[in-house]
């Protein structure tokens, strides 16, 4: 059997766009398509708390390193509201290497996703261009879970990081993201949100699990997409094989009763709309992720009784920028 559709420009949900089509259709009620590309918007299932998100009052729970932190009126420095809950936001002025910001004591629960979001601002005064950085990671000096950087010059920017979280306590950074010492960043309404899980996927039954399994995507920055293969129960995804990518690493990955095992993140160069495919070869337990076309990694055996027999296949996005223009799934 093969499925594939090329979505269409209408802006119907995306249960109307398939319904016709090998009678296949699709689970996943934060998804539709717009503009002609399958888009999701993920349910958020709880908010952490971080303290001092706006800082209304001080810097408090903010540490600074190697830069100068302070609390100022975001109307007269920089000389534009920051459209957080108030006025207030905070400078962050370089001073050294890895300059930063930091709030460490973010409690996550391990193979949960999440959403850090944050507004940031850089100045035209800077000596570097598009200064300023939201990171996430498991200690001080890394950006494991991604990072975004400021796009534009004088204009404060919405900046989002999905991540799958493998700590019980992560640090969020605020960083200049510059070579100049005395160059300057903004940053203000720090939220961080757990998101649901069954809404990161869009499945189909297909009444196989052998096949080739893959979707075209446009991705944004310092979030992820890809496609889910095997999964047990479109409503509470607890078992699933999973390649995806975030324009630095494609990673291959299994979810063995909400337990996630990276088999490999490898760096592939990020091509737009290119293709994210998971192959199963028929009677076989091994599993292959591609990118662009092209093996990426080495073939995984998955043996797991809870993932092998599963023919629900589909989507898989953790922000709404991303979108997907084709998908297609080829039993074999």
């Amino acid at each position: 059997m093969t499925f594939s559709n090329l979505f269409s420009n209408s802006d119907l949900p995306i249960e109307v766009q398939l319904s016709d089509l090998n009678s296949q259709y699709w689970v996943g009620d934060t998804w539709s398509i717009v503009g002609g590309k399958a888009v999701n918007t993920p349910s958020v299932e709880s908010a952490v708390t971080v303290s001092n998100p706006e800082f209304t009052t001080d810097t408090t729970d903010w540490t600074q390193y190697n830069s100068t932190i302070s609390r100022v009126d975001s109307e007269t420095d920089p000389g534009s509201l920051s459209h957080g809950l108030d006025k207030w936001c905070l400078k962050l002025i370089d001073g050294g290497v890895d300059a930063r910001a930091t709030f460490g004591s973010l409690s996550t629960t391990i193979g949960s996703w999440y959403k850090f979001s944050s507004v940031l601002y850089s100045p035209s005064s800077n000596t570097d261009l598009r200064v300023g950085l939201v990171g996430c990671g498991t200690f001080l000096a890394s950006e494991a879970y991604g990072f975004v950087r400021s796009s534009s010059n004088n204009i404060w920017e919405a900046a989002n990081i999905s991540f799958l979280s493998s700590s019980v306590v992560l640090y969020l950074k605020l960083k200049t993201n510059s070579a100049t010492n005395g160059d300057v960043a903004y940053f203000d309404k720090i939220v961080v949100n757990k998101l649901s899980l069954p809404t990161l996927s869009r499945l189909t039954n297909f009444g196989s699990q052998y096949g080739r399994l893959k979707a075209r995507w446009s991705i944004a920055e310092g979030v992820q997409a890809g496609v889910n293969m095997c999964v047990d129960n479109p409503y509470n995804t607890l078992n699933m094989v999973t390649a995806q990518h975030n324009r630095t690493n494609l990673t291959f990955s299994k979810r063995v009763n909400g337990v996630v095992t990276v088999f490999f993140s490898t760096a592939v160069t990020y091509v737009d709309n290119a293709n994210i495919e998971i192959r199963r070869a028929p009677g076989t337990n091994v599993f292959q992720a591609f990118y662009n076309n092209a093996q990426v990694g080495t073939n995984q055996t998955i043996s797991d009784a809870t993932i092998i027999d599963n023919p629900w296949h589909g989507l898989f996005s953790t922000d709404s920028q991303n979108q997907c223009s084709d998908f297609s799934f080829v039993s074999v």
